[in-house]
């Protein structure tokens, strides 16, 4: 197994953008309109909730929305819920590409996979490394 190379996500993020991390973890850019956006990286429990939410009457729609709603925790001084919301909504096209180019550079995941040979019948698949306590511990 090789794990990939990571930079530092602040080498892609343009200066424009003027990131500034915060102690709790967020980030904070500044969009192509100069909106100071507050940004918090996503678990998995909120990741899933994206994607439950991108679900209408058993039909994918879109995950931007969803996915803004969730990661979007202020914009310039506004941290009301309702508020953003309505905003996140109103937002221009150039900002919603911005932040959800951006996004992955804050915040960046790698997968950890191998390639797995069957020995019965010379098979091969590229399997993903479950990377929990397990992974440590002799843990069944």
């Amino acid at each position: 197994m090789v794990l990939p190379d990571l930079q530092k996500p602040e080498e892609d993020i343009p200066e424009s953008a003027s990131l500034i991390r915060t102690s709790d973890g967020c980030a904070q850019i500044v969009t192509p309109s100069k909106l100071k956006v507050k940004l918090k990286p996503l678990g998995m429990t909120e990741e899933k909730e994206v994607m439950n939410r991108s679900i209408v009457d058993g039909k994918f729609t879109s995950m931007v929305i969803p996915f803004l709603e969730t990661t979007i925790v202020g914009i310039d001084e506004e941290q009301d819920t309702a508020e953003l919301k309505e905003i996140i909504e109103n937002l221009r096209s150039v900002d919603v590409r911005f932040v959800m180019d951006i996004y992955p550079k804050l915040f960046p995941t790698f997968k950890l996979s191998v390639t797995a040979e069957c020995t019965s019948c010379d098979m091969t698949e590229e399997v993903e490394v479950p990377l929990n306590a397990a992974f440590f511990w002799n843990i069944q």
